[in-house]
Protein backbone atom coordinates (compact mmCIF):
# COMPACT_ATOMS: atom_id res chain seq x y z
CA UNK A 1 0.00 0.00 0.00
CA UNK A 2 1.01 3.23 -0.52
CA UNK A 3 -0.47 6.52 1.11
CA UNK A 4 0.15 8.64 -1.93
CA UNK A 5 -2.45 6.50 -3.95
CA UNK A 6 -5.28 8.15 -1.15
CA UNK A 7 -4.55 11.86 -2.50
CA UNK A 8 -6.11 13.54 -5.95
CA UNK A 9 -3.77 12.97 -8.78
CA UNK A 10 -1.56 10.41 -7.35
CA UNK A 11 -0.30 8.78 -10.29
CA UNK A 12 -0.33 4.83 -11.11
CA UNK A 13 1.36 5.00 -13.97
CA UNK A 14 4.94 7.08 -15.50
CA UNK A 15 2.24 8.45 -18.28
CA UNK A 16 -0.23 10.11 -15.86
CA UNK A 17 -3.00 7.95 -17.48
CA UNK A 18 -3.97 6.44 -14.46
CA UNK A 19 -3.87 8.40 -11.63
CA UNK A 20 -6.63 8.91 -8.53
CA UNK A 21 -8.87 10.75 -8.57
CA UNK A 22 -11.05 13.73 -6.83
CA UNK A 23 -13.55 12.23 -4.66
CA UNK A 24 -17.19 12.47 -6.57
CA UNK A 25 -20.44 11.53 -7.19
CA UNK A 26 -21.34 8.43 -9.33
CA UNK A 27 -21.02 10.73 -13.02
CA UNK A 28 -17.69 11.64 -12.24
CA UNK A 29 -16.10 8.25 -11.97
CA UNK A 30 -18.06 7.18 -14.88
CA UNK A 31 -16.80 10.02 -17.11
CA UNK A 32 -13.11 9.32 -15.94
CA UNK A 33 -13.81 5.18 -16.51
CA UNK A 34 -14.99 6.46 -19.86
CA UNK A 35 -12.19 8.59 -20.18
CA UNK A 36 -9.63 5.63 -20.00
CA UNK A 37 -8.11 3.87 -23.67
CA UNK A 38 -9.90 1.21 -24.75
CA UNK A 39 -7.28 -1.13 -24.49
CA UNK A 40 -5.44 -0.52 -21.68
CA UNK A 41 -1.15 -0.30 -21.97
CA UNK A 42 0.95 -2.66 -20.16
CA UNK A 43 1.66 0.24 -18.02
CA UNK A 44 -2.46 0.14 -16.74
CA UNK A 45 -1.05 -3.13 -15.10
CA UNK A 46 2.56 -2.52 -13.87
CA UNK A 47 3.77 -4.51 -16.64
CA UNK A 48 6.59 -3.63 -19.48
CA UNK A 49 6.18 -2.00 -22.80
CA UNK A 50 7.24 -5.39 -24.44
CA UNK A 51 4.43 -7.19 -23.03
CA UNK A 52 1.90 -5.56 -25.35
CA UNK A 53 4.12 -6.78 -27.94
CA UNK A 54 4.07 -10.10 -27.09
CA UNK A 55 0.20 -10.40 -26.52
CA UNK A 56 0.36 -8.62 -29.75
CA UNK A 57 2.24 -11.66 -31.72
CA UNK A 58 0.20 -14.22 -29.63
CA UNK A 59 -3.13 -12.89 -30.75
CA UNK A 60 -1.51 -12.74 -34.50
CA UNK A 61 -0.53 -15.97 -34.28
CA UNK A 62 -3.78 -17.10 -32.97
CA UNK A 63 -5.57 -15.31 -35.53
CA UNK A 64 -3.43 -17.12 -38.51
CA UNK A 65 -3.90 -20.47 -37.24
CA UNK A 66 -7.94 -19.66 -36.81
CA UNK A 67 -7.53 -18.89 -40.84
CA UNK A 68 -6.12 -22.26 -42.33
CA UNK A 69 -7.85 -24.11 -39.91
CA UNK A 70 -10.95 -22.90 -41.67
CA UNK A 71 -9.03 -23.24 -45.23
CA UNK A 72 -10.55 -26.48 -47.20
CA UNK A 73 -7.93 -29.37 -46.86
CA UNK A 74 -6.78 -31.11 -50.01
CA UNK A 75 -5.86 -34.91 -49.74
CA UNK A 76 -3.12 -34.74 -51.98
CA UNK A 77 0.21 -35.11 -50.27
CA UNK A 78 2.13 -32.22 -51.51
CA UNK A 79 0.57 -29.13 -49.66
CA UNK A 80 1.92 -26.65 -48.05
CA UNK A 81 2.86 -27.27 -44.33
CA UNK A 82 1.21 -24.56 -42.02
CA UNK A 83 4.38 -22.78 -41.42
CA UNK A 84 4.44 -22.03 -45.13
CA UNK A 85 0.84 -21.20 -45.60
CA UNK A 86 0.68 -18.92 -42.79
CA UNK A 87 4.36 -17.25 -43.98
CA UNK A 88 2.26 -17.01 -47.94
CA UNK A 89 -1.07 -15.60 -45.54
CA UNK A 90 1.40 -12.53 -43.66
CA UNK A 91 3.35 -11.96 -47.47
Amino acid sequence: MNKGALETGYGFSDSGTYKSIAPGNHDDYIKYINDLPMNPHPEAFGLHENAEITTNQTATRDLLTNVIAVQPRTSSGGGKSQEEQIGDIAA
